[in-house]
């Protein structure tokens, strides 16, 4: 990612005990050292308008170091104005007001300060670059005001985020989140019951909580409760309220009613601590115990072993004994997989929860142009940020197997994301009954963003995936029995549509986006999604449709196996056709994804759920403006492209003229003719002006020019089959190869014993072939290929999952 001056680079280890990693760019040898843990690293001291490539070496403890191939060409540049932050909250406070925002994009240099306003009156306080938070004094209670945040660097002040707020004296605070329910781990009928704090006061501290089971009211200062002596076979409704001086505010739910009491399945063995502290290793069919205890000692084919989460399993035990070996120095115990209805008969349990950070096990940015960080600032740690920085680049021109087809190219896309996720599921388990389960998730989504988009396709469909939050696995309990969930999101964002040459815009973008899904004997879905609030400010070129998605998915894994998930998946198009009145369009939209794939209930379902569109600004009007053709095209070193103008709206016979745009390569001639220069990758913007007349005013319009060869696009239709303790993956080669046939990468990521991730092959072929134990590849494997030529590196295809044995 080029910034002014420098360059942050992301990458993946390589095989081998890595202690330290140089960072090394061509020309010129700047380097930079990095810790082993690194991923990323950020060399300084370049020069702005040099194109270089960069190279990792990683150093290794037992010395055979290693070395990257050369990056993707970067060409560091001067700062731009920041992005707008992203304004999460804003809480009015008697004669003062609290703001809470998420970062913004820095523009390629530091951040230096925040500035937020609250209008009228021209109120003003300054923040530091890392804070994320601040109070606005002498407000008028009653008076509602409008709170702006803006980011400043080197380069001057960005775009403001907005809001509106009415100070007024402390009120009851907010509605405490996740309630969880679960019948007692410690025995007798009984429930333990935790939530999470609201996260707003009320602008007075909070004195404490009621929680009501049933009609009985229980007082507590803390964010737990056990009730005893509850009536087994009733289930009972829990709800859990905050108060301050100023009052009682709403309650928050447990998501159904729970019964005190569980019967296991007399097959279940649970565990203790000491067995699971004697297991030394588990595969996908065994478990293995270096110390086993006599409860391990006893077990017996048919019974189903239950564990929770350690460091050899961080995913939990749930397995059916299918034998048992003692060689005298370990102790294996053959296993098949088992459900929890097969361990229990009647139970039932209400779990609920969010991206919490000291839960959070890893963040991995899955893009070169990407970053992902936790917001652990302020008050609000239950919310990730993503950023975005970068080129998307050309992907091709005509597709050989799909001449109509070609692929978007887009520039300066900058933006930040923040999504605060929360989930819930409820489970009950009974022998006339059988299983019911739901599982609930909704993401509180905002964005800002600031691109411009470049294109020049028919249909198109680019996904970059941009990280993944995992976290700690979290423990629950069916009485003595433990359920082992380990909740996983996923931040994306998607370019698809069609057509024409550009379309620029900044806004900002708010809505919470879910869903629900049910099982009872069938399964049965619910849209969770509420309105959006957003604010765009747009310029078009003509005959255009570009639609900006941003996917966030939220699944949960029981006992390390995928579980269920749900995908919120809002949307804006822009839209510009110079034929129609109005020419130019912007809408909202948006689908939500539901699955409910759970191995350990036996559960497989999934669909899919729409919202309907809502149109945010039209151009009110026919187009009048000048276009260019071709708008954007690849071509040779050295070649020459005639381009021509056409105006819409206006018969002009104005004089053009036409010009390169700064830092342009290439040269123009006055008739139009284009030159490319004699090296590659380049890419030049040609700017033609057609001068005003008695009846049509000056226009201005911009074609560019991507000189090749390039770096390959993403290998396509990439998975994994299995045969035994080999599997097998699979991938199509990219459609556009760069003009040279690449190799291919494959990065494999997994969780046993610790999370691993390194580079494992680079082959020459479309298919490569694994053994399992050579990874240590048990647990959640998952395998991505990236493909690269001389150019640089392709995007990593979207993750994939091992199967399980047939």
């Amino acid at each position: 990612m080029a910034r002014d001056g420098a360059v942050d680079v992301d990458f993946v280890g390589g095989r081998g005990s890595p202690k330290g990693y140089v960072v090394t760019a061509a020309p010129g040898g700047s380097s930079t050292t990095v810790a082993a843990d690194a991923r990323t690293a950020r060399l300084t001291g370049l020069a702005n308008g040099t194109i270089y490539r960069l190279t990792v070496r990683q150093q290794n403890t037992s010395g055979g170091d290693s070395t990257s191939a050369a990056s993707d060409p970067v060409q560091p540049g001067p700062a731009v104005a920041p992005t707008a932050p992203v304004l999460e909250h804003v809480l009015g406070r008697q004669g003062s007001a609290e703001v809470l925002w998420g970062p913004a994009d820095d523009g390629g240099s530091p951040l230096t300060r925040y500035v937020v306003t609250a209008e009228p009156g021209g109120h003003r306080v300054e923040a530091g670059a890392d804070t994320g938070e601040a109070t606005l004094t002498g407000l008028s209670d009653g008076q509602e005001y409008t709170v702006s945040v803006r980011a400043e660097n080197k380069a001057g002040a960005g775009e403001a985020a907005t809001g509106k707020v009415t100070p007024g004296p402390a009120r009851a605070p907010g509605a405490p989140a996740d309630v969880s329910v679960a019948p007692s781990a410690t025995g007798g009928p009984g429930l333990d019951i935790t939530w999470t704090p609201p996260l707003d006061d009320g602008g007075s501290a909070l004195t404490g909580y009621t929680v009501t089971v049933d009609d009985r009211a229980l007082e507590t200062s803390d964010t737990s409760l056990h009730v005893g002596t509850l009536t087994p076979g009733h289930a009972y409704a829990v709800t859990v309220t905050a108060h301050n001086a100023a009052g009682a505010g709403p309650a928050a739910k447990a998501a159904a009613p729970v019964e005190p009491d569980v019967t296991v399945d007399r097959k279940t063995v649970v565990l203790s601590p000491q067995s699971l502290a004697g297991m030394s290793n588990a595969t996908e069919d065994t478990v293995t115990f270096d110390d086993p205890t006599e409860q391990v000692r006893g077990l017996q084919a048919g019974q189903i072993i239950v564990g929770a989460a350690t460091t050899k399993v961080p995913g939990g035990v749930l397995r059916t004994v299918a034998g048992v070996e003692d060689d005298g120095s370990s102790f294996v115990v053959r296993t098949t997989d088992a459900t929890l209805e097969q361990a229990i008969d009647d139970g039932e349990a209400s779990f609920a929860g969010a991206l919490e950070r000291d839960r959070v096990r890893s963040v991995r940015s899955l893009h070169s142009g990407a970053r992902v960080t936790l917001d652990g600032r302020g008050r609000r740690p239950r919310a990730i940020g993503g950023g975005a920085d970068w080129d998307f680049g050309i992907t091709m021109t005509p597709n050989p197997e799909d001449p109509t087809r070609t692929l978007t190219v887009a520039s300066a896309l900058r933006g930040e994301i923040s999504l605060e996720p929360h989930w819930s599921a409820s489970l009950d388990f009974s022998l006339s009954k059988g299983v019911t389960a739901e599982f609930r998730a909704t993401a509180d989504i905002r964005a800002s963003l600031d691109a411009k988009l470049s294109a020049y396709f028919t249909t198109s469909f680019v996904n970059e995936q941009l990280a993944t939050v995992e976290m700690d696995p979290i423990t629950f309990h069916l009485g003595p029995v433990p359920v082992v969930i380990t909740p996983e999101l996923s931040l994306s964002l998607q370019l698809n549509g069609s057509g024409g040459l550009e379309v620029a815009f900044t806004g900002h973008y708010h809505q919470v986006v879910g869903g629900a899904v049910r099982y009872n004997a069938g399964f049965h879905s619910e849209n969770l999604t509420g309105p959006a609030e957003s604010d765009f400010h747009t310029s078009f070129s003509p005959s255009v449709s570009v639609a900006v998605e941003l996917p966030a998915r939220i699944t949960l894994y029981f006992y390390g196996a995928a579980g269920p998930s749900v995908a919120a998946v809002p949307s804006v198009t822009f839209r510009a056709a110079p034929a129609e009145n109005p020419w130019a369009t912007v809408d909202l939209g948006g689908r939500i994804e539901l699955g409910f794939h759970v191995k350990a209930l036996d559960l497989y379902w999934s669909t899919t759920l729409t919202s309907l569109s809502h149109r945010l600004w039209d151009s009110g009007g026919p187009y009048d403006g000048l276009s260019l053709e071709p708008a954007v095209k690849l071509v040779q070193v050295g070649s020459r492209t005639r381009l021509s103008a056409h105006r819409e709206g206006c018969t002009s016979d104005g004089p053009l003229t036409w010009s390169m745009a700064p830092g342009s390569q290439g040269t123009i001639s006055t008739d139009g003719v284009y030159t490319a220069p004699d090296r590659a990758p380049v890419t030049d913007t040609v700017i033609a002006v057609q001068a005003a007349t008695a009846t049509c005013p000056e226009k201005q319009a911009s074609a560019e020019l991507h000189v090749g060869p390039r770096k390959p696009g993403g290998v396509r239709n990439a998975s994994a089959t299995r045969d035994g303790d080999l599997f097998t993956l699979h991938w199509d080669p990219p459609t556009d190869d760069g003009g040279q046939t690449p190799r291919y990468a494959v990065v494999y990521r997994g969780d046993f014993l610790g999370h691993h991730e390194f580079v494992t092959r680079v082959v020459d072929t479309t298919e490569v072939t694994f053994d399992k134990a050579s990874l240590y590849a048990f647990g959640n494997t998952t395998f991505q290929v990236v493909p690269i030529n001389s150019y640089g590196a392709g995007p990593l295809c979207p993750p994939v999952t091992v199967p399980d044995p047939a």
